[in-house]
């Protein structure tokens, strides 16, 4: 019988995938076969070291949990945050670091079972509604995995181009049913759902003591909510929320669930931020100054928390009725952000304010009012965005560190009305616009050259010099103008040389893309720039 070629042999040795060693020693031909090893994969490991690996990858998809830095605040906390799972669609992630505890044990029934004997694996729960939609029973799983350890919940709707579903209010209810028992442990609980009217209501369908709970977003695609012609009957059914940070919300759940209610429920003592989405005319009128009484903190109370409540109002269509005898209400310890909000519902809540300043103020695409004699409050800061004519421009430009951004409205005739005083409303007073302006930030407006830009900040400052640099401090006695003295300009055009020789011998501070000047210390820090 024939033997088998060095050509075959190979051949076989390849298809074997190795494992046969070839040596050709002297005039002989020798062949060595070396046996397979047994290996040890991960899947035979025991169950406590396994959970050691998975620990490892769970804990590299977290990220630090900072409260104030998810909500634009990063200095704001000293304090060393915990690890936190990251949210569905996190802005700070890529696709691929966007892991749930199901792809991980999903890989093998073996590392299914040895994450099931470990609570830290189930604290995040995500339940997708719409097409392939979370069973309910893997919401019990989570639920009895996580055993006693705190919840981030997450409700979200799976992308899909529907613009109805008729079965989301039904499945929402049977999962809130399964989260309201455990409310206490829970403290993040996000939804984001196609119908503002599947959404639980506080109160009413969230209840309980949830008092490890600091963020609460209850949002939406479709504002199809009605609002109730009456308040529901007084109800022992409570949702105390007493460490609640952050509440996202729409008009008529808020309206529902913290203003229409008598007695009002407590409201969050410790809020930071609150957000409130839409609320239309067509709606059960809803009274500005209710949203007021609700929001603000009566004279004579101690303040709510450390710092100011920031308000984020979009897109509410409030009823302004005048008042023969208006409340004040304290609204000094509010930041208040206003969106798409009409200009006289705007005067109609400063009107019922105490106090004429704020301490921060932000305006997009708002209009202005339509009163005769409309009350606004000032700020210290200010920002104005998408703001599309000049005249609505100039009505809410009072502040001193003012932020215009993508605002068509800042043009040629905002300049020149920044340039001159006007008449002053008493006698023949002195009067200009936005005369405590000493800061100024433009981004992404269009419509000016620099040279007018400089026309401007000149005629401000040769005014101010002619009043010895006067402070607003001296305003009492008749000092009624500051000038320029920080300028930061972004994606607005080219800066002529002439007008760049300006600024860098007059202005303190200047920033124009990517030339920096200005009569200031050149290693001065860059803080200030990042106010705007």
């Amino acid at each position: 019988m024939d033997r088998p070629s060095l050509k075959q042999l190979a051949l076989d040795g390849e298809a074997a995938g190795g494992n046969i060693i070839y040596s050709l020693p002297d005039k002989h031909n020798r062949i060595a076969i070396r046996r397979p090893r047994a290996r040890t994969t991960v899947n035979d490991l025991p169950h406590d070291v396994l959970l050691i690996i998975l620990r490892d990858v769970h804990r590299a998809t977290l990220r630090p949990f900072n409260h104030m830095a998810d909500m634009g605040f990063e200095r704001e906390s000293n304090h060393q945050p915990e690890l936190d799972p990251p949210a569905p669609y996190h802005s700070r992630l890529s696709p691929c670091s966007q892991h749930s505890v199901e792809h991980i044990a999903s890989v093998s029934p073996h590392w299914l079972e040895a994450m099931s004997n470990s609570s830290e694996f189930w604290t995040q729960l995500v339940i997708w509604t719409g097409r392939d939609a979370t069973p309910l029973s893997m919401v019990r799983k989570y639920l009895a995995g996580s055993r006693d350890k705190p919840l981030s919940i997450h409700v979200w709707r799976r992308y899909d181009p529907c613009v109805e579903d008729r079965t989301e209010k039904a499945h929402v209810k049977a999962i809130v049913e399964l989260l309201v028992p455990h409310m206490k442990r829970t403290k993040l609980l996000c939804m984001h759902l196609l119908h503002s009217s599947s959404l639980p209501l506080p109160h009413t369908d969230l209840v309980g003591r949830a008092e490890n709970l600091v963020q609460l977003k209850l949002e939406f695609i479709f504002d199809d909510a009605v609002a109730r012609p009456a308040p529901l009957p007084p109800s022992e059914r409570t949702f105390d929320t007493p460490a609640l940070l952050q509440l996202s919300i729409g008009g008529v759940h808020f309206r529902e669930a913290y203003v229409a209610p008598v007695p009002r429920p407590l409201f969050p003592p410790k809020l930071r931020w609150i957000t409130i989405t839409d609320y239309t005319s067509d709606q059960v009128p809803f009274p500005a100054v209710a949203l007021l009484e609700t929001l603000t903190v009566p004279d004579g109370c101690p303040r709510r928390c450390t710092g100011n409540l920031r308000a984020n109002l979009t897109n509410l269509q409030l009823d302004s009725y005048s008042d023969a005898d208006p409340p004040r209400l304290n609204g000094q310890n509010i930041d208040w952000y206003f969106t798409d909000m009409s200009g006289d519902v705007i005067a109609h809540l400063s009107s019922h304010l105490d106090y004429p300043s704020v301490e921060t103020l932000s305006y997009t695409r708002c209009t202005t009012s339509t009163y005769n004699h409309p009350t606004l409050c000032n700020s210290y800061y200010l920002t104005l965005e998408g703001i599309p004519d000049s005249a609505t421009l100039r009505y809410y430009m009072f502040g001193n560190f003012i932020s215009i951004r993508d605002c068509d409205g800042f043009n040629s005739e905002v300049l020149r009305a920044l340039a001159r005083p006007v008449s002053g409303p008493y006698s023949n007073a002195e009067s200009w616009v936005c005369p405590e302006m000493d800061a100024l930030s433009i981004s992404g407006c269009k419509r000016f050259h620099s040279s007018e830009l400089r026309a401007a900040l000149e005629a401000r400052r040769r005014r101010h010099e002619e009043t010895g640099f006067a402070e607003v401090e001296d305003f009492y006695r008749g000092y009624m103008l500051l000038s320029v003295t920080h300028l930061y300009v972004r994606d607005c055009g080219e800066l002529a040389a002439e007008d760049r020789e300006w600024f860098d011998n007059n202005v303190e501070e200047v920033h124009w893309d990517d030339w920096y000047g200005g009569t200031g210390d050149d290693d001065a820090d860059d803080d200030d720039d990042e106010e705007f």
